[in-house]
Parts: structure tokens; sequence; C-alpha cells
């Protein structure tokens, strides 16, 4: 506070970086095996500070593209 009063600052702002916290009970497993042309639901609960921005990787690392709450077809 002293230091602020010296340089004539009267209000300083802290932003705290929260890791992601993924809720594993509320989530889809890690690993999922779907057969082709099937349905699947994945979910993910997480939270942040910042909240964290989540994807979906293919096994061989190709990223899912949908948006969040996005129901389609997957090729």
């Amino acid at each position: 506070t002293i230091l602020y009063a010296k340089l004539g600052i009267k209000k300083a702002i802290l932003c705290l970086s929260v890791p992601p916290n993924i809720l594993d009970s509320l989530s889809t497993e890690s690993t999922v095996a779907v057969r082709e042309h099937q349905n699947i639901t994945l979910t993910c609960k997480a939270d942040g500070y910042p909240p964290p921005k989540l994807m979906w990787k293919r096994e061989d690392g190709q990223v899912i593209s949908l948006n969040k709450h996005h129901k389609g077809t997957l090729y």
C-alpha cells in the first residue's frame, strides 16, 4: 500500500489464473471406441479461470471440430 501511494496509484487489479479442472464424474471416459456409422455423445465438464477451451481429437491426433452442444455426423 505504501509503494502504491508513493507512485500515485490508488487501485490495483490482481488477476489470478486457475488451471483447468476436469470433473471426471461428469465427463465421458478419456478412451471410447465407436463402430463406424454409430452415434456417440461426448461430454466434458471442466472449470478454471479463465474458462478452459475444450477440444476433442481422434486417435490419429486430428481435431474434431464441432460447435459446443452441436449434434452432427463426423466423417
